[in-house]
């Protein structure tokens, strides 16, 4: 391989991802080579499995969770075509189509995980980048890988042209495949607590909140969703209500835990089967028993990944590690019948073949008399495995309906803005420090907490301890024989892909920069209004009469003749109130009298009796113009 092919120390690791998963998005790099070396090993499998007494022309390859949506990685490669490395493959809880079974961006996380450890520089090659880090060890590429959103794969599988494991989108590759896919026999199937991985244990042993219901979905949605995230986030938070016990905290955590159920699990698995049916024999399950029960309120006992132990036999024997030994006469009786259909499928790729035989103590198998009905699109028809096992038709059908009609319709780019309602306010979200894109939203970084220890399951031979709770980012590869180690899980605060950068986002500065604008604008307008508003005062004030200037309505001229007799009626006028004097002109009337004194104007005045009645005021011509004042006094003189 010209990239970074999986390290052998990796090969006893539980982070296969964080390297075996990384990519230039180029040819120096093209990625998936965990795929490349399970490839190698189905090889090296069917070349040697006949001197080991098996038939290189039954192989059957099955997965869970991270390690099934690996296997429907290579159901649907090209590097499966012809059907030489297996030809059959059963998907339990995982699929391609799982949100969280291809990375969320291949390119920026080899990026980030490079600049943390001081190997990316944008101006080098690709080459140079790979070089530094090939010159570091193991632990240094896991310590300082970065950790991914919520729901989501920072480094996992995705598509590439230059790659020839996925080089088309998976959607393509499933509609119109050119690998085995259109002719292996699939059986595929879920849980009714898959999520519960997502859930930390308070929300599982205590009653939930609609605030932490609100939380966990808001997160939910922003991290799976691009458009139309508010509408999204109410149809949702409407759809999974119990309407008539909103009351019941306990109802509230069934709801969210169904929520997360069907859009990270049922939905997906169910659209491959949808895929697969039209091509080839398919046989959908669903999982439900549970040495607790088979009621969602016994989360604790019904953890992720809750069929294996009755796959491998658990409940028949003894201190199976790494699974419990509280098993009932009723969980052996189901064991059984899971191994019986796993193995018939194993062999002839149908699970009802050979029939079912009775139990190991000898009581009939209630199993026996059911006969699991191949799936297709139209009939939907599954096994329901648990307690009292059925077969029925449309597992979830309303709210299937839902995440793979409705809201596909919807999820479509907009004019509008897609972001969720009081997006700035990190307290609204579960784990905000694992929101995607965090660094777009706010301007700081969210201080990190300290870091935990979980345990996941990996590929080596001699088993351990299990903790069912590994983060969904942690991946398995599909093997059939696991065992369980610990490594420190990355802090969860971390912010993803850039938990060390500082600095505002661009719709934060973009909103800081229009307001200040506006605000500009209106001191701006304000302060022509003011200088306006002034500047028409003392135009006003100018207007005013003085001794020796006349300003009459239609008249702009100054005279200077007679300006002794002028000031003289200046000052005798000027001792009259502006409410007792009227002026007429020809074409308006004047209602101050400093504003129609005329030089050479005549004026009559009047005594105080004729003011009182109204007497009209003499008109005078004086330049082709007439003004006319009432003055109160007691004599008069023109």
């Amino acid at each position: 391989m010209s990239g970074m092919p999986c390290p052998k120390e990796l090969q006893s690791k539980a982070k296969l991802d964080d390297v075996c998963f990384l990519t230039t998005g180029d040819r120096t790099a093209p990625g998936n080579y965990a795929m490349l070396d399970i490839s190698a090993a189905l090889h090296w499998l069917r070349e040697n499995i006949g001197m080991f007494g098996g038939d290189p022309g039954r192989l059957t390859l099955f997965g869970h969770g991270h390690g099934a949506a690996l296997v429907n990685h290579l159901l649907i490669s090209p590097m499966s075509a012809g059907g030489k490395l297996f030809q059959r493959a059963i998907l339990q809880s995982g699929s391609s189509l799982n949100q969280w079974a291809t990375s969320t961006d291949s390119l920026k996380c080899s990026h980030e995980l490079g600049r943390r450890v001081g190997c990316f520089n944008k101006t080098e090659s690709s080459s140079s980048f790979i070089s530094c880090l090939r010159s570091l060890s193991v632990e240094q590429l896991l310590n300082s890988s970065p950790s991914a959103p919520k729901y989501r794969t920072c480094f996992g599988p995705a598509s590439n042209p230059f790659s020839g494991a996925i080089p088309r989108p998976v959607k393509s590759l499933l509609a119109q495949p050119m690998s085995v896919f259109p002719r292996a026999a699939v059986m595929l199937g879920v849980t009714k607590t898959d999520a519960v991985e997502y859930m930390n244990q308070e929300d599982i042993v205590t009653n939930m909140t609609e605030l932490r219901k609100s939380q966990i979905l808001r997160t939910f949605v922003h991290n799976t969703f691009k458009y139309q995230k508010q509408n999204i986030y109410e149809i949702l938070a409407h759809h999974y209500t119990d309407w008539e016990n909103t009351i019941e905290r306990r109802s509230t955590k069934d709801n969210v835990l169904e929520l997360l159920n069907d859009g990270l699990y049922v939905a997906p698995i169910v659209n491959v089967a949808n895929f697969h049916s039209q091509s080839a024999n398919t046989f959908l399950y669903t999982f439900t028993f549970s040495s607790g029960g088979e009621t969602s309120h016994h989360l604790l006992n019904s953890p992720f990944a809750n069929e294996l132990p009755y796959v491998f036999g658990a409940p028949l024997v003894q201190k199976l590690s790494p699974f419990s030994n509280d098993f009932g006469k009723t969980a052996r009786l189901v064991s059984e019948a899971v191994m019986s259909y796993w193995s018939n499928f194993a062999k002839t790729g149908d699970p009802n073949l050979p029939e079912l035989p009775d139990s190991l103590d000898g009581t009939k198998n209630r199993f026996a008399g059911i006969k699991w009905p191949k799936y297709n699109s139209r009939r939907q028809s599954y096994l329901h495995i648990g307690k009292r096992p059925k077969v029925s038709h449309h597992y979830r059908g309303r709210h299937v309906a839902l995440w793979l009609d409705l809201i596909p319709k919807l999820h479509k780019p907009n004019m509008g803005d897609d972001e969720l309602a009081n997006r700035f306010d990190l307290s609204t979200f579960d784990e905000p420090g694992r929101l995607e894109n965090i660094d777009k939203i706010l301007p700081f970084t969210v201080t990190p907490t300290p870091s935990a220890t979980i345990t996941v399951a990996v590929n080596v031979t001699k088993p351990s301890k299990i903790n069912a709770r590994a983060p969904p980012h942690m991946t398995t590869t599909p093997v059939l024989t696991s065992s369980f180690v610990s490594i420190p899980r990355q802090k969860a605060s971390n912010i993803p892909f850039s938990d060390e950068k500082k600095g505002t986002s661009f719709p934060f500065n973009l909103t800081i920069a229009i307001g200040c604008s506006l605000l500009l604008f209106n001191i701006i307008v304000f302060a022509g209004i003011f200088y306006q508003r002034r500047k028409m005062n003392l135009l006003k004030s100018k207007r005013e009469y003085s001794p020796g200037q006349a300003e009459c309505p239609g008249t702009s001229r100054q005279t200077s003749s007679n300006s002794e007799e002028d000031k003289k009626l200046f000052e005798s006028v000027n001792l009259l109130s502006k409410n007792d004097v009227e002026y007429s002109h020809a074409k308006h009337r004047c209602k101050d009298i400093k504003n129609c004194l005329k030089e050479h104007e005549t004026i009559r005045l009047v005594s105080i009796e004729d003011l009182n009645e109204k007497i009209e005021p003499i008109s005078m011509q004086h330049r082709e113009e007439n003004c006319t004042t009432m003055r109160d006094g007691r004599h008069g003189y023109r």
